[in-house]
């Protein structure tokens, strides 16, 4: 397939009613106007991060500033917005800058080929007044959905998948039984996603994963996401409930 064609082959007739301004982060329906990010749903659901607590205990630890710290941390997620742009321009065969870890992804494409069915898929539901951006869907053997993370919070040192939160915190409301850590939030990120698809969109999603990308590992890491079906049911539920 030819890789500039993919997205455009695929186009839905739902996406003509959605917008999404990237800068801002604002999904905006042309009937209903502003949608909220399933991203910032799912993060209400947890305690906020306490950036500048948190960043006063570690760099005490470390022998550092607070705020040599934070810059830190804003260079890092700045390198993952990156990656997942180049990655992105790849996918379209766009001109794509190949440093850092991109290695590791061209590691994970030539062992795992992808036949792309759609990229940053912006998909919504009307009832909940909830969209969202898709990373990836592959469907070369199966209906795949993939999400890039550059990020040392989901594999520990000896490589095992973090599923534990930190003080063994928790969420919040109808998310109270999950851990608040890295793992559980990208689930329900794509749990939301795949439900979607296939409420209003008639797609079923047979897998997500998460594959993740870091300095500190050897190489790329896959992580299968379970399917956490019902917590998506009550929180688009809860939401839902507000425009009745």
């Amino acid at each position: 397939m030819n890789r500039l064609k993919y997205n455009n082959n695929n186009w839905h007739e739902r996406d003509n009613h959605i917008f999404f301004d990237e800068e801002p982060h604002i999904y905006t329906h042309d009937r209903l106007g502003k949608m909220d990010s399933w991203t910032e749903i799912i993060a209400s659901y947890f305690a906020p991060f306490d950036k500048e607590r948190v960043a006063s205990f570690v760099a005490q630890r470390r022998g550092c500033s607070p705020e040599e710290l934070i810059a830190e941390w804003e260079h890092q997620t700045h390198l993952g917005t990156k990656l997942h742009a180049n990655i992105e321009n790849y996918l379209l065969s766009l001109p794509h800058d190949e440093s850092d870890v991109f290695w590791q992804f061209k590691n994970f494409i030539t062992e795992h080929p992808m036949v792309p069915y759609r990229t940053e898929w912006t998909i919504y539901d009307e009832e909940s007044r909830v969209a969202g951006t898709i990373d990836s869907l592959d469907f070369h053997v199966c209906n795949l959905m993939l999400d890039w993370k550059r990020s040392k919070n989901l594999i520990d040192q000896d490589g095992n998948v973090i599923r534990d939160s930190y003080n063994h915190t928790m969420g919040l409301g109808v998310l109270s039984h999950l851990p608040d850590c890295s793992y559980y939030h990208y689930a329900m990120q794509q749990s939301g996603y795949r439900y979607i698809l296939k409420k209003n969109y008639g797609i079923e999603i047979e897998a997500c994963w998460l594959a993740v990308f870091h300095p500190t590992l050897l190489n790329y890491k896959l992580i299968r996401l379970p399917y956490l079906e019902e917590e998506v049911k009550a929180v688009l539920a809860e939401r839902a409930a507000r425009f009745r």
